[in-house]
């Protein structure tokens, strides 16, 4: 018998303890999921989306969202998704209403809706993962979080190359005005 469970000879006892520590390392699993999507929510700037504001529907939509008004909310976003069925970001906030108000089969379908149209919707990715966590699917909450992980590293890498570039040319300006600036003082 280890060492760890010498004062323990009841096997019930043991296999109790064991049986404990996998729930504390999956309620911990859980944890760091969720804190991981309210961190990687921060990181990838994800506030609701921002659908073309001359769309009435939209505007009327994300206003019910704001006041926490989700049957009205999916009123009128699902006449904007009419209007515009290729709009990732009207089918994202109508998802959005859909699972607050715990209608997760539609919810779902508008969130696969707007990543068949945009793969790299970031908000789209982040609020999947929290109905996965709703519908206590947290494998398939952790593929989203990595999905979006991968999302905010391609962001920042492409920022890096942006101002690297920006650099590199500012850089070579500043020699070629130098080199300007000598050939006419000479």
């Amino acid at each position: 018998m280890c060492n760890r469970h010498a004062g323990y000879s009841n096997p019930l006892t043991r296999l109790s303890i064991y049986k404990g520590g996998l729930h504390m390392k999956s309620l911990f699993a859980a944890i760091t999921l969720v804190l991981g999507l309210v961190f990687m929510q921060a990181l990838a700037f994800a506030a609701l989306p921002k659908a073309q504001p001359d769309n009435p529907n939209i505007a009327a939509g994300r206003k019910a969202i704001e006041a926490k008004d989700f049957k009205s909310a999916v009123g009128n976003l699902t006449k904007a998704v009419q209007e515009n069925p290729n709009d990732a970001d009207a089918h994202t906030m109508l998802g959005y209403s859909y699972r607050k108000l715990g209608t997760f089969d539609k919810s779902m379908e508008h969130y696969q809706k707007a990543l068949k149209i945009d793969s790299n919707h970031r908000s789209t990715h982040e609020y999947l993962g929290e109905l996965y966590l709703d519908m206590n699917q947290p494998a398939n909450a952790e593929k989203q979080l990595q999905a979006l992980k991968k999302l905010v590293l391609s962001l920042e890498n492409a920022r890096s190359t942006t101002t690297s570039r920006k650099q590199s040319i500012s850089t070579k300006r500043i020699i070629l005005v130098r080199q300007q600036s000598s050939k006419e003082s000479l």
